[in-house]
């Protein structure tokens, strides 16, 4: 950004003050350089904000008015009566000019919007604010009078995308997506867009060799479930790129379209797609070749037709890297929209922090490769459940670096959740325009503009609660972050914060005060709430001692399951409040993770396996000598193993002496059908010399196989035939006998291991 001189509410020596407003009473013109079709009136929003400020209505007119101050908003004439152009200037799409000229003041950009920002940026300077969206947020000082300014300022925006927050707020803090303005810089789509561009639900019955190839099957899109393309067919390849010249046909306006995978780490199968694939590359690049090959030849085909036109791809998951190809670049049509989805906690150039290490290294791979490189954040985490989200500190030290960097842009996620996440999403607009500004003014000005008088104890509780996140050294948040949130929020830490809150509450006299204070207050008791519900849930002794999710619960469980589901409920209820709908996250997809107790210890207990040698050792047994019996039996117990259409859903297969596959049974029975429920089936009859001292278990879907089924344990027992009812029983209940009877076992934890068609599961079990 470049800032040429300051605003100066001051007369120049020698010569009398001129207003704009006097003691109400309006001095001033403004002079509408004229709006587009479809924008929002600058000169409208001026003599809005104006009047409000001083009382005053300040007539708008199309010419200037001798003996008056006037305020010249756009347009040639408002450049001339400057002096220079916005190309002298060279303001760009964004950039916009302030300065005081003989008979008043020009407040001027290339396009309406820019000239919108001239328009805010003054008001800033008289001091309104829109700190987050609606009444609540905005603050518009009285000022009965209003001197005309000595200022000449010209502005231009660190990064030509910004892309914090929507509508009205946005715009007013310039940003320049997804404001509703024609003349913004206009973004088709965010992310996960190859069901847009290729759409299956018209297209997968005629063509269903466009869509990804999973194990047997083409995956149908009209079914639930996210589907990627099959993104080697040059079909596919032209589909896409049809889609997006018709798009830029329609709205020749659109400068940048998403071609995104969709939200899954699925991807097409078939020979041509895998054979784009490094088998073995690291699980961030995994995918990086097919899926930005793809990008670069829709490319090539919408340069054609729009060589100006950028496509958009975001740098994700198991595409996060570059591809291996030292050699390899994206299209100079094609941007780079790099996920930094884990640490916020710390930024993203902390040596202490060995996430952002592997992400900082990665983006600094994507600015090797290419100049057009942009930020998604995570400025909302919703994996977060909506909880206060610190992210001062990552902020201040990473626009800089992105600003050096020469970054595009930046876009966010974003929600209407202003206690817990308003100040990050004011800081990262206003970082966004200028990443040089001094965030701890802003969090001072955030502070006194919204509590005015209680101010004081709000800026010390966001100052706690940024200081309790640093002292954590959490790295905040990964997916399922509850042990994270009941190790930051402890007994002290609330209460501080509640501290905080109560100090405000008593020192807030103004109506807006009061109510943006109950706003924080409705944070911390959120976070109580949510912090206490996953204590009861993770330190419950009756919860401690379930062994695998769905199986039948003991007296002491299902009443601790029910005190926890009472302890979600209250937080559903308090989330429901009306007062609460733009304070706090309303329930989404991860709050109802978040308030379901068997979800939570799903999610927490670690992942491993237990054997029959660490149970010996436990007991400081050795390896037991027992006669090898001609036959066995093989217990499997888990989840789902279901009977679908007139036959069992999984087979098992042990691999052999020979080192063959040799099929043992199938699971999943008509009598006994694993839909939805936790059951041990029994393959018995396997003789022992057919097999070597550790067996190998495969279990899968037989092609065509529609679900995965969760598997938990398996045991190699003594002949028997045992129903399946006994079995179950027996597992669940009497689980030190079965292990002292088995000749060997292997048990996964809490949340098993998943076996489909897609990902059978192999097991190895080792005899004693």
């Amino acid at each position: 950004m470049v800032l040429e001189l300051t605003v100066l509410f001051l007369a120049v020596v020698g010569e009398p003050q001129r207003y704009i407003v006097r003691e109400g009473q309006a001095e001033a013109v403004i002079v509408d350089g004229g709006t587009p079709e479809g924008c929002t009136s600058a000169a409208q929003e001026l003599a809005h904000y104006l009047q409000r400020l001083s009382g005053a209505k300040i007539p708008v007119q199309k010419e200037p008015a001798p003996g008056r101050v006037n305020l010249y908003l756009g347009g040639r004439r408002a450049f001339a009566q400057a002096g220079t152009t916005p190309e002298a200037l060279n303001l760009g799409r964004d950039g916009f000019l302030l300065r005081t000229v003989e008979d008043g003041l020009v407040l001027a950009g290339g396009r309406n919007l820019s000239t919108l920002y001239a328009v805010y940026s003054f008001l800033e300077d008289l001091g309104c604010r829109w700190y987050f969206p609606g009444e609540l947020g905005e603050v518009v000082p009285h000022r009965r009078t209003i001197p005309l300014p000595e200022v000449n300022r010209v502005e231009r925006p660190a990064f030509r995308l910004r892309w914090i927050g929507r509508g009205e707020w946005g715009r007013r803090n310039r940003q320049n997506v997804g404001t509703g303005e024609p003349d913004e810089f206009q973004v088709k789509w965010f992310v996960h867009t190859y069901q847009q561009l290729v759409p299956g639900r018209k297209l997968f019955k005629a063509h269903p060799e466009y869509f990804a190839l999973v194990g047997s099957a083409r995956r149908d899109p009209r079914r639930p479930g996210r589907v990627n393309l099959c993104t080697s067919n040059p079909e596919v390849v032209a589909q896409a790129a049809a889609t997006i010249c018709r798009l830029k046909e329609e709205n020749p306006n659109l400068a940048m379209i998403s071609v995104d995978p969709e939200d899954t780490q699925v991807f097409c199968q078939c020979e041509a797609c895998r054979a784009l694939d490094q088998p073995d590359a690291p699980y961030q690049r995994r995918a990086s070749n097919r899926v930005f090959t793809f990008t670069n030849q829709v490319a090539d085909l919408v340069a054609e037709r729009y060589p100006d036109l950028i496509l958009k791809t975001i740098a994700y998951h198991s595409y996060v890297r570059p591809p291996a190809d030292p050699n390899w670049r994206p299209r100079p049509n094609v941007a780079i929209q790099f996920c930094r989805f884990e640490c916020h906690n710390h930024g993203l150039q902390d040596p202490t922090c060995p996430v952002n290490q592997g992400f900082n290294a990665w983006l600094e791979e994507w600015l090797e490769r290419t100049p057009k490189v942009l930020l998604y954040e995570y400025y909302w985490k919703v994996s977060w459940v909506g909880l206060p989200w610190p992210i001062q500190r990552s902020l201040t030290a990473d626009f800089p670096r992105y600003q050096r960097d020469g970054l595009f842009g930046l876009a966010s996620q974003w929600s209407t959740n202003f206690a817990t996440n308003g100040l990050g999403y004011y800081l990262a607009a206003k970082l966004t325009w200028n990443p040089q500004a001094e965030v701890e003014a802003l969090v001072d000005d955030y502070c006194r503009g919204l509590f005015a008088e209680a101010a004081e104890p709000m800026r010390a509780y966001f100052a706690d609660l940024e200081r309790a996140a640093q002292e954590s050294g959490l790295h905040l948040a990964f997916q399922r972050p509850y042990r994270e949130i009941v190790a930051l929020f402890t007994d002290e830490v609330l209460a501080r914060l509640e501290g905080h809150i109560a100090r405000a509450e008593q020192l807030a006299r103004s109506d807006l005060v009061r109510r943006r204070v109950a706003m924080m207050r409705a944070a911390v008791d959120y976070t109580r709430l949510v912090r206490d519900y996953l204590r009861a849930v993770l330190k419950s002794p009756a919860l401690r001692k379930i062994r695998w999710a769905g199986q039948t619960r003991s007296p002491e469980a299902e009443a601790a399951l029910e005190e926890t589901r009472g302890k979600a409920e209250e937080i559903r209820q308090f989330l429901a409040r009306p007062e609460n709908a733009d304070a706090l996250d309303q329930v989404n997809n991860y709050t109802e993770l978040l308030l379901n107790p068997e979800y939570v210890l799903r999610a927490v207990r670690r992942r491993g396996t237990y054997t029959k040698a660490h149970w010996q050792r436990e007991r400081g047994q050795a390896p037991a000598l027992r006669l090898r019996p001609r036959t066995v039996a093989l217990w499997l117990y888990g989840n789902d193993f279901d009977f679908v259409e007139g036959r069992p859903e999984h087979s098992v297969a042990v691999r052999n002496r020979m080192g063959e596959w040799l099929p043992v049974g199938t699971i999943g029975t008509a009598e006994h059908p694993g839909d939805g429920r936790n059951l041990c089936y029994v393959l018995s009859g396997l003789r022992w010399a057919d097999f070597p001292e550790e067996w190998e278990v495969r279990i899968e879907n037989p092609p065509g196989g529609p679900y995965a089924s969760t598997l938990y344990g398996i045991w190699i027992m003594p002949e028997g035939a045992v129903p399946v009812p006994e079995a179950t029983r027996r597992v669940e209940t009497e689980l030190e006998a079965v292990r002292e009877a088995a000749y060997g076992f292997t048990e996964f934890d809490y949340r098993g291991i998943l076996c489909g068609e897609e990902k059978p599961c192999l097991v190895r079990v080792a005899l004693q």
